[in-house]
């Protein structure tokens, strides 16, 4: 097969792609959304948590935590 053959049945089998206009400028949203502070979210939450319970359950990983930071 060469080349040419390949091109012709890709061509064949996926119909063109017509370009299309975003619906909205997504420029202001973005600068918006990148000015807000950064605030907590659920996963951050959520690992505090577990290393808490991690600690209160093995207090022995202390050690190990304070080595890492």
């Amino acid at each position: 097969m060469t080349d040419d053959e390949l091109e012709r049945l890709v061509h064949a089998a996926i119909s063109p792609v017509e370009p299309k206009e975003p619906r909205s400028d997504v420029w202001p949203a973005l600068v918006t959304r990148l000015d807000a502070p950064p605030g907590w979210q659920w996963i951050d939450l959520g690992l505090a948590a577990a290393v808490l319970g991690a600690l209160v359950l093995f207090p022995e990983w202390a050690a190990l935590l304070a080595y890492h930071f």
